[in-house]
């Protein structure tokens, strides 16, 4: 067993030891895969953008003092490329951090308030003391090479630093906007599964209300075809005792004449029969038989009115129960004619009802083809934001320098406000309000739109107008009753400033000769002095911030007089 071990080790190993020497395989040169920054820095625009970057990194490595310093210019990098106080207060800054590095060479002292570990704060450097900062620093050649150095890679570094941030600021708007669209889709999602949830609801009652529909119509066949039923029976029930009243009357009538004749001719038969047999003794009896007969007469003919009578009321009843019976008939007749109309109408209104549930769920169906191709329309949108977030880096250095040059024309601007102005409130009211575009159009095209916007036009520039003109009364009634009293004093306040900032003139001479406004050069420097009123500064009067010495400016200031 062992020699088998041994024999399957000396078999296995050899491959694996030898595998540790074999050489590794280079990796193939991965392909330059573009950005949609190419289109629009070119090649050496990046390189300088990476290149500064590189050096903005290295000076954030290094101790504290570069690093105070790299940190001071990335905080400030929007004011440099206005303010050239702070570039220099930069360069300044990075040169001293380089002189820090030496043992035997200490910065002057002119410049000790610029230090990075300095305890005087930035609003105490004023511009004389840049000036004298930078004098001091033109003394040595080794001191003006790194700060002119230093002074110009200051804009590189910044540049660098803000193309990054742009770069940075573009991805968190590709990011915002890919979060607003996922949200949107998770809205329209939900709106789809609420619409799909209704129309099966709807769906639903109406296969309810067609199912009851039918049962109605069910019953209404019913119902008639039991009122026909109970109408025929009802006729054929009055018709049969109509017929079984008359048969009955007929018989009363012919069973009384037939008693009256019966008894007439027993009564004649009587008579007869009493006067054969008692013709002889009919006058003796004949106040007797007149009595009885008479009574008998009479009762004869109580029983026949009393018969009569009673077919009379019998046919008095009859015809009361008939017109009785005839309009409850008719009143059940209108009934039941007013219980179809009901039914009609009911099933009317149900058909009219099923109609509307009808054009709602067609409404509801266009609904949701409108939000399909709302969803195409965002998806056709977000490519385009695609494409034109590509297009941020181009147009974000035309509008900054737009904005340095200078405000916009009115016109221009007009234009602007009301082309974006007019988009803004047609996609706040497509989207908020869901307004058809088309409508809006056609809104702002009729003439009576016209003339209410031409009148709200006229009234808001009246009302600009008319308050600008209070405005500006108001404004130069204060400005005349507050300079009203200085207004005699002001020659010769002019000529005591002139003669007291310049230098050059006498005091008596200057008020004489008062120096206007078109005399001044345009490279004439101006200063205010009392009362705001602007004085004029000979050049060489001014403080002077300059990279070259004085006495390479002017030569003949070192020249003994």
């Amino acid at each position: 067993m062992i020699v088998f071990v041994l024999v399957l080790l000396l078999t296995i190993l050899p491959p694996y030891s030898c595998g540790f020497s074999w050489a590794k395989l280079r990796s193939p040169a991965r392909p330059h895969i573009g950005t949609q920054f190419d289109d629009v820095l070119g090649t050496d625009e990046i390189a300088m953008i990476l290149r500064n970057a590189e050096s903005l990194e290295s000076y954030t490595r290094e101790r504290d003092c570069f690093r105070h310093a790299a940190g001071r210019i990335q905080m400030r990098c929007g004011q440099l490329d206005m303010d050239e106080g702070e570039r220099i207060k930069a360069a300044i800054s990075m040169t001293l951090c380089e002189l820090a590095t030496a043992k035997h060479h200490a910065p002057p002292l002119e410049c000790a308030s610029f230090a990075p570990d300095a305890d005087t704060p930035d609003t105490l450097s004023s511009t004389e003391s840049l000036g004298c900062c930078v004098d001091a620093l033109s003394r040595s050649a080794q001191y003006w090479s790194s700060y002119s150095g230093y002074l110009r890679e200051v804009p590189q570094l910044c540049y660098a630093f803000r193309r990054w941030n742009d770069i940075d600021t573009a991805r968190d708007i590709y990011k915002n906007a890919t979060i607003e669209k996922m949200a949107l889709l998770r809205y329209l999602n939900d709106r789809e599964i609420r619409l799909h949830e209704g129309s099966q609801l709807s769906r639903r009652i109406l296969s309810d209300m067609e199912r009851i529909l039918d049962d109605l119509r069910l019953s209404i066949m019913s119902s008639e075809l039991a009122s026909d039923k109970m109408m025929n029976g009802m006729q054929a029930g009055l018709q049969e005792t109509v017929v079984v009243l008359r048969d009955a009357l007929y018989e009363v009538l012919q069973h009384s004449e037939d008693t009256q004749t019966r008894a007439a001719l027993q009564v004649r038969s009587a008579i007869d029969s009493v006067t054969d047999r008692h013709a002889e003794s009919l006058d003796g009896l004949v106040l007797a038989f007149e009595q009885s007969l008479r009574s008998n007469v009479e009762q004869l003919f109580f029983h026949m009115e009393e018969q009569h009578q009673n077919v009379f009321n019998v046919a008095d009843t009859f015809r009361l129960r008939s017109a009785e019976l005839s309009t409850n008939l008719e009143v059940m007749q209108e009934s039941v004619i007013g219980l179809l109309l009901v039914t009609s109408q009911a099933v009317a209104e149900l058909e009219m009802h099923v109609e509307q549930a009808h054009s709602a769920n067609h409404a509801q169906l266009a609904a949701t083809d409108s939000a399909v191709r709302l969803t195409e329309a965002l998806t056709e949108l977000t490519d385009k934001t695609h494409a034109e977030i590509e297009k941020i880096n181009g147009t974000a250095l035309a509008v900054k320098q737009g904005l340095l040059s200078g405000s916009f024309e009115r016109e221009t601007f007009g234009w602007y406000w009301s082309t974006w102005g007019k988009a803004g409130v047609v996609y706040l009211l497509e989207i908020i309000l869901r307004v058809n575009p088309v409508y809006l159009e056609y809104l702002t095209g009729l003439p009576t739109v016209r003339m209410l916007a031409l009148c709200f036009r006229l009234i808001w520039h009246l009302l600009q107008v008319s308050f600008s003109s209070l405005m500006s009364m108001a404004v130069l009634l204060i400005s005349l009753k507050r300079w009203l009293p200085t207004l005699r004093n002001v020659n010769e306040e002019v000529c005591n400033n002139l003669a007291e900032f310049t230098g050059v003139l006498p005091k008596q001479q200057a008020c004489r000769s008062p120096v206007g406004v078109a005399q001044w050069s345009s490279s004439t420097p101006l200063r205010y002095g009392y009362d705001s009123y602007p004085v004029a500064i000979s050049r060489r009067q001014r403080p002077r911030v300059s990279r070259v010495p004085d006495r390479l400016c002017n030569p003949h200031l070192d020249t003994p007089l």
